[in-house]
C-alpha cells in the first residue's frame, strides 16, 4: 500500500531518560566511524510497525489499539545493556536490551499484533525483541572493532527505569536529514490497583 501514513505502534521513554542514553551514545560513540546514532527525540520501543496506512483505515485501527491496550495494565521496565542485531560480528543495528519488565512488554506487543492482524497487518515473521534502536550501522565497512569495545563497555550497564504509561500510535514522515516522528494518539494503560483489581 503507497500514500498512506507511515505508522507503528510504541512505547515512549521519558525524556530524561532518553536525553542520558543518547548523550552515552554520542560520547562513547563518536570515536566508531559508520554510526548513524538516534537523536533523543527518536528513542522509543516500537511494539509494531504498521507500515502504510490510509486515512480511512485509522479509525479502526486506533479502535484496535486502544482495545489491545485496555486488556494490560501499567507496569514498571528497565533499560539494560546493549548490543547488535543480527550480530556484533555483521552489525547492522545497535540496541539497548530491555530488563525487568521485558516480558509485560513483550505480551503488551503482542496483544498490539493480535488486535490489528484481523485489520490486514501482517504479523511478524519472527519473534519479538524487546530493544531500543540507538544506532544504525551507515555504511559497509564501519569501524568494527571500535563498536565492539563500545558494545562490551555498556554491555552490562543499567540505563534507567520508569512506570510505562501509555501505548501510542506514531507517523513516521522520512527527510533526508532522518524521521520525524508525531504521536497520533496515545491509550493509557489502567491502573489496575488504583481499581481495585
Amino acid at each position: 500500500m503507497s500514500g498512506g501514513l507511515r505508522c507503528f505502534v510504541a512505547v515512549e521513554l521519558p525524556e530524561a531518560l532518553r536525553e542520558a542514553i543518547a548523550a552515552y551514545f554520542a560520547a562513547e560513540g563518536r570515536r566508531v566511524a559508520g554510526v548513524r546514532w538516534v537523536s533523543p527525540a527518536n528513542l522509543h520501543l516500537t511494539l509494531k510497525f504498521l507500515g502504510d496506512v490510509s486515512e480511512e483505515r485509522l479509525p479502526a485501527l486506533r479502535a484496535a489499539i486502544a482495545a489491545a491496550a485496555a486488556g494490560g495494565s501499567l507496569f514498571t521496565l528497565a533499560l539494560r545493556g546493549a548490543g547488535a542485531f543480527p550480530s556484533p560480528e555483521r552489525p547492522r543495528v545497535i540496541w539497548v536490551g530491555a530488563g525487568a519488565g521485558a516480558a509485560r512488554l513483550t505480551e503488551l506487543a503482542l496483544s498490539v499484533e493480535a488486535a490489528v492482524t484481523p485489520l490486514g497487518f501482517a504479523p511478524e515473521g519472527r519473534p519479538f525483541a524487546p530493544h531500543l534502536t540507538v544506532g544504525r550501522i551507515a555504511y559497509r565497512t564501519p569501524d568494527r572493532e571500535g563498536l565492539r569495545r563500545l558494545l562490551d563497555s555498556a554491555c552490562d550497564r543499567e540505563w534507567g527505569e520508569w512506570v510505562v504509561p501509555a501505548v501510542h500510535l506514531v507517523r513516521s514522515e522520512l527527510f533526508p536529514r532522518g524521521p520525524i516522528y508525531s504521536i497520533l494518539q496515545t491509550t493509557p494503560l489502567p491502573d489496575t490497583l488504583r481499581q481495585g483489581r
